[in-house]
């Protein structure tokens, strides 16, 4: 713990100097000499929604599938939507990069898609308020179907898997 510690202070350090006075190359020098902080990479990234309600259900089904702390996390509003719409293209863009950035830091087999029911983002961005339960599921479908087929395109080695989390926490996996 306290080799963690100096570390952490050293690179800190290093960083401070490096953006002020110093040369990559020492930065580059010291920090190859630093224990990683673990030899463990996670199995998958998971996308899920940013809605605060559902944070924890997710937590509980990933830990009950077997990926506690065993995944990276990445959240966009609408999950598998806020993949796939179009009015913010840049939300997309930054997800892909940072599945490129999972399979290059941590090696990943997985992406797994968490949408959820009663999602605010599927209103907003569809435009309708008043959608109901069952066009909401025919969206989800939709949606977790376009991000499964696009993203198998694109990494084939990768096995995508989505998911619909119910509003009572029980999850179903789309296929």
């Amino acid at each position: 713990m306290i080799v963690l510690f100096v570390s952490l202070i050293l690179l800190s350090l290093i960083i401070f100097y490096n953006n002020s006075v110093g040369s990559n190359e020492l930065y580059q020098n010291i920090k190859s000499k630093l224990p990683k902080i673990t030899a463990k990479t996670p199995k998958a990234l998971v996308l899920g929604c940013i809605d605060f309600r559902f944070q924890n259900e997710i937590m509980y089904f990933l830990n009950d599938s077997g990926l506690k702390n065993d995944f990276n996390g990445f959240n966009l509003a609408g999950a598998s939507l806020g993949n796939n719409q179009n009015k913010f293209r840049e939300w997309g863009e930054t997800f892909d990069k940072h599945i490129q950035l999972s399979i290059q830091l941590h090696d990943i087999q997985e992406i797994i898609v968490i949408d959820h029911m009663d999602c605010g983002a599927y209103r907003i961005l569809y435009n309708s308020p008043n959608l109901s339960e069952e066009e909401e599921r025919e969206l989800h479908k939709q949606n977790l179907d376009k991000i499964r087929d696009g993203l198998s395109k694109k990494y084939p080695n990768l096995v995508i898997t989505t998911f619909l989390m119910e509003k009572d926490g029980s999850v179903l996996e789309r296929k």
